[in-house]
């Protein structure tokens, strides 16, 4: 603790010293080139028709609904012909008639590039916060006075229920669409928000409780789709520095009967340091489980970092493009057996998860996405 304090001291000092503009450089903010904005998308456009689908398929969670007001966005095309998939928010709170005409177009666009006979074929995945929208809605569950016997509560069934009336819509919106298209589009993915609960190192009856809640909609995701990869979001390993000690954590019990996949955060992309260590520590919570596939979430041009008090927090990051292409470089390189032990075993990361792609309040996401690509398939940079 008087670690932290010393700390949050002497960063009040450098602003006070060297001004704001110093800070953000340490931070790792550009200073030597003016800001990018997604609001030149003619501009985005043209680099994003130039590049090749990438080598693995990445998913998104926060794709921007105006993606899907227009069938033929050339924007949503090429983002989607690159990614390989479309992520459609399947939350209940929204116009169904909205919802279904989205899932319509999600259909369409990644029909129209099937055509195309890519080697990875375009597929749907669908964006999900289970027990966020009837389970004791209020409550804040990572309030100690809630025990276990609080999954007892009579919204429990309800919320479960509501997921699973979401996800058939949902299969038989796409199959509705696929027969008018006279397309096979797969929904190949069920991300899954999995923020609402938290472990408790001395309380094994709520562990178990959450283990339960997990596992129950799981597989109920199973039930409707077979054969989708199910992602959880925060089930791994996570973590930052406070001062010269890094702090530890997961959000997940272990105790869960569905473990497909672990994941974890990179949201301090310029800290590779850090970023290689979670991961790493993802990898060795997933041999200790038995787990090989290991996902990790990225927000490009987006992140975590310390405000003047040192208080974390999650905002708009423009930081040097050269972590987003190396970035890429790591992500999507499958190794294949021919990097020294020492090299982090990416080749685990079998599918990417990119935060809010050309979201509003990430004004640098285009570029940073254009040169995280182009570090994927080993391009020069210019």
């Amino acid at each position: 603790m008087p670690n932290l304090i010393i700390q949050k001291i002497l960063i009040i000092l450098l602003y006070a010293l060297f001004g704001i503009s110093a800070v953000t450089q340490a931070a790792g903010q550009r200073q030597d080139l003016p800001t990018t904005s997604n609001d030149n998308p003619t501009l985005i456009l043209e680099e994003l028709r130039a590049l090749p689908p990438l080598p693995k398929v990445h998913y998104s969670w926060g794709f921007p609904v105006e993606f899907f007001d227009e069938k033929h966005g050339s924007l949503a095309y090429e983002f989607v012909r690159i990614s390989h998939s479309i992520s459609v928010n399947a939350s209940p709170n929204q116009n169904q008639l909205r919802f279904k005409s989205r899932l319509d177009n999600a259909v369409y666009t990644c029909a129209r590039i099937n055509k195309t006979e890519p080697n990875i074929p375009c597929s749907i995945a669908i964006c999900y916060s289970p027990w966020h929208y009837r389970f004791v809605m209020g409550a804040k569950l990572t309030d100690r006075k809630y025990d276990h016997h609080i999954f007892l509560d009579s919204t429990y069934q309800t919320e479960i229920n509501e997921f699973i009336r979401q996800m058939t819509f949902v299969k038989e919106r796409v199959n509705a669409s696929n027969h008018h298209y006279g397309s096979n589009v797969k929904v190949s993915a069920v991300l899954l928000n999995g923020e609402r609960f938290s472990p408790r190192k001395k309380d094994p009856d709520w562990n178990k409780a959450v283990a339960k809640a997990l596992d129950d909609i799981h597989a109920e995701a199973l039930k409707v789709f077979p054969d989708a990869r199910i992602e959880w979001y925060l089930r791994g390993k996570s973590g930052h520095y406070v001062g010269k000690l890094s702090k530890w954590y997961s959000y997940f019990t272990g105790l869960e009967k569905y473990i497909p996949s672990l994941s974890y955060t990179n949201y301090v992309v310029p800290n590779t340091e850090l970023t290689t260590e979670i991961f790493l520590k993802t990898c060795e919570l997933g041999d200790s489980l038995g787990v090989q596939d290991i996902t990790p979430w990225i927000g490009l041009a987006w992140g975590r970092q310390r405000n003047i008090l040192g208080k974390l927090e999650y905002k708009a990051w423009d930081y040097d493009v050269k972590f987003s292409y190396q970035a890429g470089v790591e992500l999507n390189d499958f190794c294949k057996g021919l990097r020294p032990e020492t090299y982090p075993p990416y080749d685990r990361v079998k599918v990417v998860i990119l935060y809010t792609p050309f979201a509003d309040d990430i004004p640098a996401f285009g570029e940073h996405f254009i040169e995280y690509c182009k570090g994927a398939v080993q391009a020069n940079r210019q």
